[in-house]
């Protein structure tokens, strides 16, 4: 327009900062009505235990490593109880994620495919499902992300100091990735040799190269060392190892061979990301026939594998574990659309990077696309017409003993105190947690109890643990998710339960326990809930 002023850089980046927040706080609008997973609720409850005097793993038993318990810690702090609690930490965990993100692709060289992450990866990731954003993998892997930004631009022209300073902000963020997934180490051992690797070449000499690599090993020690000074401090190192190590490797290892894995990977990839990963592969292909090689493949690959080998590790089998695939499509997919557009106002190969930047351009827009207009959109809408009643109506949609579990939860409030305990036998652990009563136990990961023997060496006891647990701090409720104690007809009208019919030896404890001392004081939803009908110890 004549007379019109040019758009400045920093206008430019101010206008895209507005539109990036206004897209997230769209979708995020959606994503907080999401419910939480039983992974993310049973964080979530261990986090108000631990603020209420029992500690992780001494005071409430989970396999899981600390880095992802202190989010949910901070979550609680500052957000309270509710239901999106998990899922808002998260939405705030996605803004130093996306720096990550971008900045990995910046200091690559691709500041177009920056540019493209800042709008392309929320709505992605957002949109991923309730068993996949927020969780430890995908989680983890921000970090990792992180960790190989920040080791390239320590390979910058800048004085020793500033990289130094990089390769130890590289260390902390591998190391904390560790914390939250320990088979993430293997990035941290990569990518120090991708590190040398590229220091040798531009011809560090072997002081200014050793310098580094202590700065990155120190900042990863630093994060481990932190850890060990909080677990001595609050006397849970033992119940950590022996609940997220030892059992982890003797009790929790599936018995299915990794044979079945590759053919599970391939319908995992083709049923979650049939339009991402095409969009990736072409990507990566650009990226490798015509970007700039070196360091930023290097680490990019090495995260890739890592992710790959820690789903192969774990052995579950369970999608969510190759969560932290997600970003890296997203990051082969952009920075092959910003090579892709370099070459069309080049001459050579100018039509064939045109198709190829509408391709992967259509396989993101369309796979986008569907997902706005199947997701998103509908819940803006509902949101607009029916304010908060859309959030309940949409976790019970999502999730149907949801208004179960919340009439139960309504029960256990209005006939205890606060200090009254409350045991949950099942997944629902947004009971206890939206209910805010201590567990009598630190034995609260139910499905890890279905694994329990009593003829198992040192773990076997568990079980006595647990009856002892029952009787000499009997909680005042107990809420049983039918399915996960007994067979259909196990549990008779009045709430008796056959202890033939129950197959884990933790579940008959618990269920010889209700049947002597406790009376059914609510049903429905494929949940009982069981009061005690006398207040005596024993």
């Amino acid at each position: 327009m004549p007379g019109s002023a040019p758009v400045t850089p920093f206008a430019a980046i101010c206008a895209a900062i507005i539109a990036y927040i206004g897209m997230t706080a769209a979708i995020g609008l959606a994503y907080l009505a999401l419910p939480p997973s039983p992974d993310q609720s049973i964080f979530d409850y261990m986090a108000w235990l631990a603020a209420h005097g029992a500690p992780w793993y001494s005071g409430a038993f989970d396999m899981t490593w600390p880095g992802q318990l202190v989010f949910h810690q901070i979550g609680l702090a500052l957000f309270g109880v509710h239901s999106w609690t998990a899922r808002a930490m998260d939405l705030l965990l996605l803004q130093p994620a996306m720096i990550a993100i971008c900045g990995f692709a910046w200091a690559a060289g691709y500041r177009r495919a920056a540019l493209i992450l800042l709008f392309v990866y929320p709505p992605i990731y957002l949109t991923s499902g309730g068993w996949m954003a927020g969780h430890r993998d995908i989680v983890g892997a921000h970090l990792l992300v992180g960790a190989a930004a920040a080791l390239l631009l320590g390979g910058k022209g800048q004085d020793g100091d500033a990289r130094r300073g990089w390769r130890f902000v590289a260390g902390v963020l591998a190391g904390y990735a560790v914390m939250i997934r320990p088979t993430y180490l293997l990035f941290a051992a990569l990518a120090a040799v991708v590190a040398v690797l590229a220091d040798r070449r531009r011809g560090v000499p072997v002081a200014g190269l050793f310098a580094r690599q202590a700065a990155y090993v120190a900042g990863g020690l630093g994060v481990a060392l932190a850890f060990l000074l909080a677990g001595l401090a609050t006397d849970t190192l033992a119940a950590w190892y022996e609940s997220a190590i030892r059992f982890s490797l003797e009790a929790y290892q599936d018995a299915a061979g990794r044979g079945r894995l590759p053919a599970l990977f391939v319908a995992t990839v083709r049923s979650h990301w049939a339009w991402l990963a095409p969009a990736a592969v072409l990507g990566w292909l650009v990226w490798l026939r015509w970007g700039t090689r070196g360091a930023q493949q290097a680490l990019f690959l090495s995260i890739a594998f890592t992710v790959v080998l820690s789903w192969f590790v774990q052995n579950k089998g369970f999608a969510y574990h190759l969560g932290g695939l997600i970003q890296l499509m997203v990051i082969a997919a952009a920075i092959g659309l910003d090579i892709l557009i370099g070459r069309i106002g080049s001459a050579r190969s100018r039509t064939l990077a045109a198709g190829l930047a509408v391709a992967i351009g259509g396989l993101l827009t369309l796979g986008i696309g569907v997902r706005m207009a199947g997701d998103v959109a509908p819940d803006l809408l509902a949101a607009a017409r029916r304010g908060p009643a859309f959030a309940l109506d949409r976790r019970a949609m999502l999730d149907p003993k949801a208004d179960a579990r919340r009439a139960m939860v309504a029960i256990i409030r209005a006939e205890s105190a606060a200090g009254d305990p409350l045991y949950q036998w099942g997944w629902g652990y947004d009971a206890p947690w939206l209910a805010q009563r201590p567990s009598p136990t630190r034995f609260i990961n139910v499905p890890a109890l279905w694994l329990l023997r009593e003829d198992q060496p040192h773990f076997g006891g568990w079980i006595a643990r647990f009856r002892e647990d029952l009787a000499t701090r009997p909680p005042l409720f107990v809420l049983v998710e039918v399915a996960t104690l007994t067979d259909e007809g196990g549990v008779d009208a009045a709430g008796t339960i056959a202890i033939a019919r129950v197959p884990s030896a933790a579940g008959r404890a618990l269920a010889q326990r209700l049947n002597a001392r406790y009376r059914l004081r609510a049903a429905g939803g494929g949940y009982l809930l069981y009061r005690l009908a006398q207040q005596q110890v024993g």
